[in-house]
C-alpha cells in the first residue's frame, strides 16, 4: 500500500523513509523537532528519549516542531493522545510549542486541532506556515502567550 493512501486500516503507514530528529539551540533556549517522511509516534518517542539523554538538553526550552517535510496524516483520534503526551512533557519544556506546517492543507488543519487539544493539557501551541513567524513568536515574551502575540499563521 502506498504511503498516504486512505485505503486500509491506518492512515499513517510504514515507510522506508522516516526522520524524527532534533536540534538544540542553547542560545535561543529552543529545541527543534524536525519530522520528514511518514513516521510513527514510536519514532517520535525514540527521538524524545535521545533528546532527554543528550547532555546539552536543558529543561525549560521552547519546542518548535517542523512538520513541513512530514508525509501522511495522523488519525484524528491520535491527536488527543499526542496532545495529552505534550502535557505530560511540558515539565521538560517551557509549555510553548510552535508547529510549522506546509501551506494550509489538511495537515495544517490537523495541527490546529492538535493545538486546541494541547491547551486542555496546559500547553500553549500555535500553528504557523512560515518558520520565521514561528521563531518570532517563540522569541516573544512569555507573558503574552495566552493572548496570542502573533496571528497563528503567516
Amino acid at each position: 500500500m502506498a504511503a498516504g493512501s486512505w485505503r486500509g486500516a491506518a492512515p499513517v503507514l510504514e515507510c522506508a523513509v522516516m526522520a524524527a530528529e532534533y536540534r538544540i539551540d542553547e542560545a535561543a533556549r529552543r529545541v527543534s523537532l524536525v519530522l520528514t517522511g511518514s513516521y510513527a509516534i514510536a519514532e517520535v518517542e525514540a527521538c524524545y528519549a535521545r533528546l532527554f539523554a543528550d547532555p546539552h538538553f536543558r529543561p525549560g526550552c521552547d519546542l518548535l516542531i517542523d512538520g513541513r517535510g512530514a508525509g501522511g496524516t495522523p488519525p484524528t483520534m491520535d491527536l488527543r493522545a499526542r496532545a495529552r503526551r505534550a502535557g505530560e512533557l511540558k515539565g521538560r519544556f517551557s509549555g510553548r510549542i510552535a508547529l510549522v506546517s506546509a501551506a494550509p492543507d489538511v495537515v495544517y488543519a490537523l495541527a490546529r486541532m492538535y493545538a486546541v487539544y494541547a491547551e486542555e493539557h496546559g500547553v500553549v501551541a500555535k500553528v504557523f506556515t512560515r518558520m520565521a513567524d514561528a521563531e518570532l513568536w517563540l522569541s516573544s515574551p512569555r507573558s503574552g502567550d495566552a493572548q496570542g502575540v502573533l496571528p497563528p499563521h503567516g
